[in-house]
């Protein structure tokens, strides 16, 4: 793949997606590396470096460089990024000391839960968990006890945030540098047919220090639906990393491959998981494409029109008229008709309950006090 130039227009994202993305896709030879380095120009490289950090691509790109010869206009961002993983070490040992407490909080209490994405997928997919970056720690808790949750979590020193949009599934909990998304649905209510809380917890595991958070399989469906409907899969708000994350997830054993498959359909996210797939192979991922994308093929006026969203980068382009994005996309990953009209009826409901939703969960804080 040729890098020399970054085009200017709507796939200038694409590009700096595929080049930060071409060493962790692809297994390359020593030849292949340095043709590959050798092609990043000069003026490219500052650009490059900001586009691996914000996409917490950093701690991969060193890795990678410090198993080849490094070229030289890479080496002073090679140290730099060596004292960055320290002070991530760092994080990530008072981020696992939070999930062992929040583990025995939560199972003291008896409150069943799983922890899901980055901070249960850092120690499941790499092999070093400070390598996987990510902000927060995502846990998941039954709708029926999101107050009792979040009571107790107060009471351990952490402070609530709740956004009203967001009231109906999740809220935010924060103390010092450790940021905890409480969600008590995958997504807003309304986005899938069915709930896939039975499935989810049904496939949990332990992965650290005794916390419980998904296996695999789980893993693998969440990451296939859950970034196209909550960060409109490929947004300024939407993280490259998911990508890998999806490319090491997607090497699953068949059985594994059929119970995701079945989920999806069941969650009438077929065309979202198709979506996610057609972007993993625009970046560089063909072989992911060529083996799992037709299990979810929507019908062929659909993967015209998600084509033409996701080969142009439209939803970037038109990131500030948002409420176009949500209509004319976000709405066209619902598999059925009758699952857009679905989707409609429960946010209308949700709007109007945002701010009782708010002021409930609050006074969660409060209590039993």
């Amino acid at each position: 793949m040729n890098f020399t130039a970054a085009p200017n227009g709507s796939n200038e994202t694409l590009y700096w997606a595929r080049l930060a993305l071409y060493p962790l896709l692809h297994e390359l030879s020593t030849t292949e590396s340095a043709r590959f380095l050798h092609s990043i120009t000069s003026i490219q490289l500052p650009k490059l470096f900001a586009y691996l950090h914000q996409n917490r691509l950093d701690q991969l790109w060193r890795e990678y460089l410090s198993s080849i010869e490094c070229p030289a206009e890479f080496k002073p961002w090679l140290e730099a990024s060596k004292k960055q993983a320290l002070a991530l070490a760092a994080q990530q040992l008072k981020e696992r000391h939070a999930l062992g407490e929040l583990h025995q909080l939560l199972e003291h209490h008896g409150i069943p839960y799983f922890i899901f994405k980055g901070a249960n997928l850092r120690y499941t997919l790499y092999a070093n968990p400070t390598l996987r970056s990510s902000c927060d720690i995502d846990a998941y808790v039954p709708d029926e006890h999101k107050y009792d949750a979040i009571r107790h979590l107060a009471a351990a020193g952490y402070a609530l945030e709740v956004k009203p949009q967001n009231a109906a599934n999740q809220a935010s909990l924060t103390r010092g540098t450790i940021h905890i998304d409480l969600h008590w649905h995958l997504l807003r209510p309304g986005r899938l047919r069915v709930s896939p809380e039975p499935y989810l917890f049904s496939n949990r595991q332990p992965f650290v220090d005794g916390a419980w958070g998904l296996n695999r399989q789980a893993s693998l469906f969440v990451m296939l639906i859950h970034p196209v409907f909550t960060k409109h899969l490929a947004s300024p708000y939407s993280m490259t990393m998911h990508m890998v994350d999806l490319h090491h997830l997607l090497a699953v054993d068949e059985a594994d491959w059929e119970a995701v498959v079945r989920q999806v359909a069941d969650s009438g996210a077929k065309a979202a998981a198709w979506s996610s797939l057609l972007l993993l192979r625009l970046l560089g991922d063909e072989a992911a494409w060529t083996r799992r994308a037709r299990y979810f093929e929507p019908g062929k006026l659909r993967q015209r029109y998600l084509k033409l969203w996701i080969e142009n980068d439209l939803v970037n382009r038109w990131f500030d008229r948002r409420f176009v994005i949500r209509g004319l996309f976000s709405l066209a990953m619902q598999d059925r008709a009758s699952d857009m009209r679905r989707a409609l009826r429960v946010l209308r409901k949700i709007r109007k309950a945002a701010a009782d939703d708010t002021r409930r969960l609050q006074e969660a804080v409060y209590a039993g006090k």
